[in-house]
């Protein structure tokens, strides 16, 4: 996407010119910050849960992310000092 700018020519009135992008080639993607989950949602089974310490706000969407990645189904409750997501199905 081009964005257009206007530029006064030798004659004084303003023509629109295109600004130069570089298309690059074979430029790597630099690997990401953090590759899976710290947390064991693979590893388990129907009634198993895990305790997140730390503010409950910040852990809204990861059992929603979970349960895309592996097909599981969470549930999660705000319990003293954290959350904790028990696998359901």
């Amino acid at each position: 996407m081009s964005r257009l700018a206007e530029v006064k020519t030798d004659k004084g009135d303003q023509a629109p010119i295109q600004e130069q992008f570089v298309i690059e080639k074979n430029v790597p993607v630099p690997p990401g910050r953090r590759t899976g989950s710290r947390i064991p949602f693979a590893r388990m089974e129907i009634g198993d849960s895990v305790f997140l310490p730390g503010d409950p706000k910040k852990f809204n969407s990861v059992s929603v992310a979970a349960a895309k990645k592996y097909g599981f189904k969470f549930t999660q409750r705000r319990v003293g000092g954290g959350v904790r997501i028990w696998r359901v199905a």
